[in-house]
């Protein structure tokens, strides 16, 4: 793109690493004051045109200063930053750090949402050095937003994995996600489409079910209404193997030609084969819970 502008029009290039030091003593130091403009930042243009938005010298410190103060953060904390660095938060992570001389790693945002546990990990080898903090998306004020005001209470906290605790009419409640589920393939899944998904449930969304229209916080309950009102009227009837079905219940949920389907499966291995199935339909219940236990986070799409 440069090389099609005419020579004379082409911006300059200086290699800053290049520079002769000699050139230090011609530097003539600009007069900056507070309300003097430091730097423009646009708006995302999620909502209308980007705009762009002149950002002083005393915002910018303002700004780092409310993070020391809210945070009671040092000179000796560390922090491990995912955030894009076009993204106000994203910046002002590096803005604190060159103000405050604290350290910071900087992550690529794609590789936190492909691996959310990549950030947790990091965070925790920071931690052996010191105090450390982070930004994130607030998951516990996301979880209030979703439940009955008389059920929130919701708090997250970030310890080898996450931990989603509450306490509603005395009774606690906890949840753990391990490093190995934030891992896993439904996991990065999500994560991916996790921008989306933010953007397009920003707010309740209505789903119309029929007559009704009850209103959605996310893809969670969507579906849970979905699936709800499809089985008005229906009976679910579970069976551990065919032995246990009538010949008609047989005949319409397995052998009726119409509606079934048959798979080709070739055994590559016959004695690997023959183990499995030694494994998983023996007598012995001790090999097929190893079984289980060893391949259960293994799994990508599981249907029970």
């Amino acid at each position: 793109m440069v090389r099609s502008e005419p020579v004379a029009e082409r911006p300059r290039l200086i290699a800053v690493d290049a520079v002769p030091e000699t050139l230090a003593s011609m530097l003539t130091e600009p007069i900056v004051g507070a309300d003097d403009v430091a730097y423009l930042q646009y708006t995302s243009g999620s909502t209308r045109t980007p705009a762009g938005v002149e950002i002083t010298h005393r915002s910018v410190y303002t700004n780092a200063m409310q993070m020391v103060l809210t945070g009671g953060l040092d000179v000796d904390v560390r922090t491990v930053s995912w955030l894009p660095l076009y993204h106000d938060m994203g910046l002002m992570m590096v803005m604190f750090t060159a103000f405050f001389g604290a350290q910071a790693t900087l992550m690529d945002p794609m590789a936190f949402l492909r691996r959310p546990y990549r950030w947790i990990k990091q965070l925790g080898i920071e931690a052996t050095y010191g105090r450390t903090f982070a930004a994130a998306p607030n998951f516990a004020a996301r979880l209030n937003a979703v439940s009955l005001p008389t059920e929130q209470g919701w708090v997250v906290a970030a310890d080898n994995g996450l931990s989603l605790s509450r306490t509603v009419r005395g009774v606690a409640e906890r949840y753990f996600l391990d490093p190995a589920a934030l891992r896993s393939a439904e996991a990065r899944w999500l994560a991916e489409r996790g921008p989306m998904l933010a953007q397009r449930f920003s707010s309740p969304a209505k789903l119309k079910l029929d007559t009704q229209e009850p209103s959605v916080a996310g893809p969670a309950s969507t579906y849970d209404r979905i699936i709800a009102h499809g089985r008005r009227g229906l009976s679910v009837q579970r069976f551990k193997g065919l032995g246990e079905m009538n010949p008609d219940q047989l005949w319409q949920t397995t052998l009726d030609p119409s509606i079934r389907t048959l798979l080709q499966v070739k055994v590559g291995d016959s004695e690997d084969a023959a183990q499995v199935f030694s494994t998983l339909m023996g007598d012995v219940v001790e090999p097929r819970r190893e079984f289980i236990v060893g391949n259960a986070l293994k799994v990508a799409n599981l249907d029970v």
